[in-house]
Parts: structure tokens; C-alpha cells; sequence
């Protein structure tokens, strides 16, 4: 049949933007149930699985007239059968691998990613006339647009990541007040070459500045690695893709694009499609959505099923190159999940961990919003060691949530730890005491004593020290095991000194009989 060949990439998207953006608009008409899974699996990664269970989409009355529209005029329409741009998911700008997507069973193929760079574009243009924003000239926006939205923060993050330990949080205090410039001028110098100091660029950094004054942090968080909320990081994507286009004409863009935005915020308080409008291109900086060309069923249902491996985030990313690291998540160590949750009548997530030395802290779960404050009451929540699942179905609820899973030893392997520590330090203390606190010519410790302290505490904290059967575990463990090596460490260090002072004495290990 027609309808069931596999789609091509030479296929003009265009063609079918307006389907594929009622879509975007009703993702909860036409998705019954978006059920996650997420299993932490390392200290680096986690396996997703993701299905979404469709409805017939000739039965969704939201979308009957356009597909009456087009079916037996389209040849890309059948009476049952149809190839279109389908919106999967959406995802955040993280590090991903072993990514795959199948609808009906059938692996698809996403647009590739200026394509899928070029839809959002439309995409936001269309949000814009739906606003009553004038979109004249919308078009020579495009190639700023599609940078911004093509940039992928990870390498930054990782710079910005580095400014939260203690010495170079300090250097870059110091840096500052000496008066070099901010981290992300100083990532975009060094990686780039940009010519921080030409006052066309200093004017768009002015211009990016204003940009990201006009986000709503009641609605989003606000992020330094957003290109969207600062779109200088924009520059080297837009400079290498249109080389006919220079520094001056980015800030023609730019100051288009503020234009834009802030007649759009000044009309979003009373106008909810111009929210919207702000709302997607500020989100774009964050998260992707993926497209791809499908053949679907029209009059019966389906499922798009996605699988990937994602990095897992384990800081704070509210404000991630400062000291903003809170005494739980020092003392704990907390996985965070981005997650989807209202692109469905239906959603559900849930979390587990397979490390069996690892589980979760049942209270130590929180789920946050997009601007990362509290989320709102799900209709069903379930929480325990091994396992933390959500269940919502409300209308008012998040459309994306940070999803946050404290970890912990299991309760055994804690206890044990604690107490080797603890005759660890004992034993410093018995040998400080009797070596010199309490020190005796005439009554020195001896060999024997020494191997009755040593032998057992070393034997048993060797055995706890051995590593996990994961990253993972070895991550949870890290502080505690770090401190009892640490007293192994003192422990032998004063067995040793108080040997070289001649306060331990080992000749009378082997005495002779009378």
C-alpha cells in the first residue's frame, strides 16, 4: 500500500506545516497516554523509555477537517493511511546516545537538524500570527532563529559546571574584580575567537542583555546556557551558516528580534497566545522537540515509542556556576530528571534505580517546574526505595517537571560504614592515648597490642573499600568510604611515627621462656 512506505527525507515539510502545527497545538487531543520510564543506571547515564499511545486520528475532532482536507487530494493521503511530520517528543539540550524512535512498529527517521531547526522557526512564526504580533519581515529573522535554536549548550555547561568548586569560584571572583569579563564572553573568546572587544559586538551583548530581561521567571528558569534567553551564543552558529552576513547585520537581527519579544510581553499579561508565543521561544533554548516523516493509520490507533540514553544531572541547575550547592545535596547525592509531562491526556513517569547497593531516598523525592519551584499536586504519587512513580491528569498541571531523586546507600551498608568509622577513629584515639597522652616508659604499647588494633580494623575496612558493582554506587558511597580511608590512612600514619619515636615496642612478641 502507499500509505505504509517509508517516508522520504526529499519530502518538502512545508507542504504539511499546517497540520503539524494543530498537531503541536493539541498534543492532548490526539495522545491518550505518555507513559516514561526512566531507570538510573550509572553515575553518568540513564535508559529512558518513552511510549506514547495514540488515538485514530481521523476520529479527533480537532483534526477531521484538515485530514478531510487533504485525503484524496494529497498523494501523500490515502483513504487509510497517511504520511505527514509527526511531533515525538520533546527533549532537553543534554547529551544523548542509542537514540530510536518507531511509530507503528516501524523504525521512522527524524528531520535532520537544520530542518528540524527551520519547523521550529515556522513553527514560532505561526504562534506569532496567532498572537496578532505583526510578522513583517518575520523572514529575515529566520537565519538568527535557527542558530539560536541549532546551539547546544552542552560544552558550556561543563565550563559553567566548573565555577561551582570552591578555588575557581574564587579565581573567577578575583578575575572579575580585576575586570575581565563574565564566563560566557570568556567561552565564546576562547572557543570561538569572537572579537569581544569590537564595540558591534559589545552592542549585541547590550541587546542580548535586553532580550533576556523580557523572560518571565515565574514561568521558566532563567539560564545562562539558553541561547535563546541570551542570544550571543547565537553569533559563531549564525557567522559560520551565512557567511555573506556580518557582526552588524546579527545586530539588525537582534534588535528585530527584541522588538518582537517585547511587543509580545507587553501583551502577554491579558493575551494567552501571545504567551505562548514567549513562552516556546524561550523553552526552545532548552529543549528540542523532534520531527520526523511517518506513515500512520488514520482510523485506527498507534504508539510511538522512543528509547535513548540521556546524561543524568546531579547539580542544582538553577544557578550552576556559583556556590548553590545546598547541605542535602552535599551530603546526598541527588539525580535530576527533565521530564515531559503534558504532552498527553494522560502522563506517567517512572523512576527506579538498578544498582542493588543503591536505592532511593523516599523522602528526599521532590518534583519541581519548569522554573523550578514546587509543582503542583498530582492526581496519584507513589514513593518508595526502589521505586517513585507520578500519575496526572488535570488540565492546570506542569508542562514539564525537574524530577528529583535523592540516593543512598542501602541501610546495611551505611551502618557499616559508620561503624568502621567510627572504631577507626577509636583506635587513633586508644593508640594517641597510650603513645602519647598517657605515654609510659615502663609500659609501651608492644607488637601485640598494635596487630589487636590494626589487624582487624584494616581487614574489615579493606573489604568495604573494595569497589561497587557500579559507577553509581561508587559515586553514593564516595564521602563516606573517602572519610574512613582517610582514618585507615591517620591510623597507620601514627602506628608508624610512634614506631620511629620508639614508643612502640615489638621486641616482645617473641619472648623467650624463663
Amino acid at each position: 500500500m502507499i500509505g505504509r512506505k517509508r517516508a522520504r527525507q526529499s519530502h518538502n515539510p512545508k507542504r504539511l506545516d499546517s497540520l503539524t502545527f494543530e498537531l503541536l497545538d493539541r498534543l492532548p487531543d490526539w495522545r491518550q497516554r505518555a507513559i516514561e520510564g526512566v531507570t538510573i543506571t550509572s553515575a553518568l547515564w540513564s535508559e529512558r523509555e518513552r511510549e506514547i499511545h495514540v488515538k485514530p486520528l481521523r476520529h479527533v475532532a480537532a483534526l477531521e477537517h484538515k485530514l478531510a482536507r487533504r485525503v484524496g487530494r494529497c498523494p501523500l493521503f490515502s483513504d487509510d493511511w497517511a504520511t505527514l511530520v509527526l511531533p515525538i517528543s520533546d527533549f532537553p539540550k543534554v547529551t544523548q546516545f542509542d537514540f530510536s524512535v518507531a511509530v507503528s512498529g516501524e523504525p521512522v527517521y527524524r528531520l535532520s537538524r537544520r530542518e528540524n531547526c527551520q519547523l521550529q522557526v515556522r513553527y514560532l512564526r505561526y504562534l506569532a500570527r496567532n498572537a496578532g504580533l505583526c510578522t513583517f519581515g518575520f523572514n529575515r529573522l529566520e537565519p538568527l532563529l535557527v542558530a539560536i535554536f541549532a546551539f547546544r549548550p552542552g560544552d558550556l555547561e561543563r565550563e559553567l559546571g566548573r565555577y561551582r568548586r570552591p578555588v575557581r569560584h574564587y579565581i573567577r571572583w578575583c578575575r572579575k574584580r580585576l575586570g575581565f569579563t563574565n564566563p560566557v564572553i570568556e567561552y565564546l573568546a576562547a572557543k570561538y575567537a569572537l572579537p569581544i572587544d569590537d564595540p558591534v559586538f559589545k552592542d549585541c551583548q547590550i541587546e542580548s542583555g535586553k532580550i533576556r530581561r523580557l523572560l518571565d521567571e515565574e514561568t521558566l528558569l532563567a539560564h545562562e546556557a539558553s541561547a535563546s534567553q541570551n542570544p550571543i551564543l547565537a553569533l559563531p552558529e549564525f557567522l559560520r551558516e551565512n557567511p555573506s552576513l556580518t557582526l552588524d547585520d546579527a545586530l539588525r537581527l537582534m534588535k528585530r528580534l527584541h522588538w518582537l519579544l517585547k511587543w509580545a510581553h507587553q501583551c502577554h499579561v491579558d493575551d494567552r497566545a501571545a504567551k505562548e508565543f514567549l513562552d516556546t521561544y524561550f523553552s526552545y533554548g532548552r529543549w528540542w522537540p523532534a520531527f520526523a516523516w511517518c506513515s500512520v493509520p488514520l482510523d485506527a490507533p498507534f504508539s510511538i515509542e522512543v528509547r535513548e540514553k540521556r546524561e543524568i544531572s546531579f547539580e542544582s541547575p538553577k544557578v550552576p556556576y556559583e556556590l548553590a550547592a545546598s547541605w542535602n545535596d552535599w551530603r546526598c547525592l541527588t539525580a535530576r530528571q527533565y521530564v515531559s509531562f503534558f504532552d498527553a491526556e494522560v502522563n506517567h513517569i517512572h523512576v527506579r534505580v538498578l544498582d542493588d547497593g543503591v536505592q532511593l531516598h523516599r523522602g528526599g523525592i521532590r518534583v519541581k517546574n519548569d522554573a523550578y519551584r514546587d509543582a503542583a499536586a498530582p492526581v496519584d504519587e507513589h514513593r518508595s526505595e526502589e521505586h517513585y512513580s507520578r500519575y496526572d491528569s488535570q488540565k492546570s498541571r506542569d508542562r514539564r517537571l525537574w524530577v528529583e531523586c535523592r540516593l543512598r546507600q542501602t541501610p546495611t551498608r551505611a551502618r557499616m560504614a559508620y561503624g568502621l568509622l567510627a572504631v577507626s577513629i577509636l583506635a587513633i584515639w586508644l593508640l594517641l592515648g597510650f603513645g602519647s597522652w598517657f605515654y609510659n616508659d615502663e609500659a609501651r604499647l608492644n607488637g601485640a597490642d598494635v596487630a589487636a588494633i590494626l589487624i582487624p580494623v584494616t581487614v574489615a575496612a579493606s573489604l568495604l573499600l573494595a569497589p561497587a558493582g557500579t559507577t553509581l554506587g561508587l559515586r553514593v558511597k564516595r564521602r563516606r568510604h573517602a572519610a574512613l580511608a582517610i582514618a585507615l590512612f591517620v591510623l597507620w600514619l601514627t602506628v608508624f611515627c610512634f614506631y620511629v619515636m620508639g614508643r612502640i615496642s615489638i621486641d616482645t612478641l617473641h619472648q623467650d621462656p624463663p
